[in-house]
């Protein structure tokens, strides 16, 4: 329980900020495409829907009833009449960063659950006030620690969120795109500017997904994509396979036709194997002058040539 505390306390920040009191049954049931589990996600809704939505004042009852004579059943049912909370969160981080939305409601349930056994009712707090800090911790620590296929050390996210903090607090106050060494003195701590130049290209850089990413056609499908189907292939297919082989067999048999050392005096010259020598290597080697080379190699390209248009 201390260590939820803690992560509610340092919990100041988000691009996700939520509004609660915003969360309507329009916005539950928007048909918005989502990430993964859609045929779960529209059961689970529906059923959701039959549930009449309390208000706080019956939230708060059940609370004091719970902290009196604490069970499963009542914990389970506070949670249950919560869960538009956990599901405009989770929404929002699905679209965002294209994750199962099943998986974070989820997670988002076990932050609620949190929330259910730490509230104090003498604060005098709304419940789903204080509950959303919770379920998006929660929601944060799964996708930190499971959801990107390249995971970032907890500190590195935190100094990243303080670096994009920062970044729009000098945007806004001088009116102008900060610079690195601006941000990097305005956060002080020791902080560099190389750290924040790196955290704010990380921003901007696109989300890596693996090939077995699936997709999906919001359930009217029944046919799994991933992204590997996304991709096109542009290797050669077997007739093209058929004619580039062919044609080396035919190149073969012309430098075949050429005499030994003619033939080696091409293959060095044109640098077939390795890379091409000059005229004067090739003369030396061979003690030959410069210009019986390069006849050499003339008189072998015209041979080649006329074998491959003869018999291609």
């Amino acid at each position: 329980m201390a260590e939820n505390k803690k992560a509610v306390k340092e919990d100041n920040s988000d691009e996700l900020d939520l509004d609660t009191d915003s969360i309507t049954e329009k916005e539950i049931n928007n048909p918005e495409e989502l990430s993964g589990n859609e045929d779960t996600y529209n059961v689970f809704l529906k059923e959701l829907d039959n549930r009449p939505q309390l208000s706080n004042d019956d939230i708060l009852k059940m609370l004091k009833e719970y902290r009196a004579n604490p069970s499963i059943d009542l914990r389970n049912e506070i949670v249950e009449n919560n869960l538009r909370l956990v599901i405009a969160m989770s929404k929002q981080y699905a679209h965002k960063l294209h994750v199962p939305i099943m998986d974070l409601i989820q997670e988002g349930s076990m932050g609620l659950m949190n929330a259910v056994e730490n509230f104090d009712l003498s604060k005098g707090y709304a419940f789903s006030t204080f509950a959303v800090p919770y379920i998006k911790n929660s929601i944060r620590r799964y996708l930190s620690d499971k959801a990107k296929l390249i995971r970032l050390p907890p500190q590195v996210q935190t100094l990243n969120r303080k670096i994009s903090q920062a970044h729009d607090e000098l945007f806004s106050k001088l009116e102008r795109e900060p610079s690195y060494q601006e941000i990097a003195k305005y956060l002080g701590n020791g902080i560099k500017e190389s750290q924040v130049r790196n955290a704010l290209i990380n921003q901007k850089t696109t989300d890596v997904y693996s090939f077995d990413y699936q997709q999906n056609d919001n359930g009217q499908n029944d046919d799994e994509r991933n992204l590997y189907d996304q991709v096109a292939d542009y290797s050669q297919n077997p007739s093209q396979i058929t004619e580039e082989n062919d044609r080396v067999r035919l190149f073969d048999e012309a430098l075949e036709t050429l005499p030994a050392r003619d033939r080696e005096i091409f293959i060095r010259r044109k640098g077939l194997y390795q890379k091409p020598q000059t005229l004067k290597t090739l003369a030396d080697d061979y003690h030959l002058s410069l210009e019986r080379v390069r006849q050499i190699e003339v008189a072998g390209e015209k041979k080649i040539n006329n074998y491959l248009k003869k018999n291609s």
